[in-house]
C-alpha cells in the first residue's frame, strides 16, 4: 500500500496539538500535550505506527466536518456494510476568546457506529503503534 499524499489528511485540534486523520481511517501524526511536543504517532515520518480503525476489505470512503466543529466523520461503506468512524481532539469548555486551549484534557476520542450491516463482517481490529 502505498502513502497517502497531504491532501489525503484531514487535521483535527484542541487548541494546543493536532492530528492528522487518513483517507483509511489512520491517525498519521498526533503530538501530545502541544504541538511542539514529541509525536505519538507519526506514520507521515516513518513507520513510527498509526493509530487505524477501517474495514478489513476493500471500501469507499467519504469525510465531512460535523457542525462546524473540529469533529471528523469518515464514512466507509463496503458492498455489505457501512461504518461512521466520527474522530475528534477534546477541547476546554471555555468560552473565553483569550483562554482558548486552557484546560485541554489532552484527550484523542474515536467513536464507531455501524450504520448498515447485510453480513456478519466486522472492521479491521482497531490497529495501535504509538510511538516509544
Amino acid at each position: 500500500m502505498t502513502a497517502p499524499s497531504i491532501a489525503d489528511y484531514t487535521p483535527l485540534s484542541d487548541r494546543h496539538s493536532g492530528a492528522l486523520v487518513s483517507k483509511r481511517g489512520s491517525i498519521d501524526w498526533l503530538s501530545f500535550p502541544r504541538s511542539d511536543s514529541p509525536s505519538v504517532f507519526a506514520a507521515v515520518l516513518d513507520d513510527a505506527g498509526p493509530r487505524s480503525i477501517r474495514p478489513a476489505g476493500a471500501f469507499t470512503g467519504s469525510r465531512r466536518y460535523i457542525h462546524a466543529a473540529m469533529v471528523l466523520q469518515t464514512r466507509f461503506d463496503t458492498p455489505a456494510d457501512a461504518m461512521v468512524l466520527t474522530d475528534a481532539l477534546a477541547t476546554s469548555t471555555r468560552m473565553d476568546r483569550h483562554q482558548l486551549g486552557a484546560r485541554v484534557p489532552h484527550m484523542l476520542m474515536r467513536s464507531l457506529r455501524c450504520d448498515r450491516a447485510r453480513s456478519p463482517t466486522h472492521p479491521a481490529p482497531p490497529g495501535w503503534t504509538p510511538r516509544p
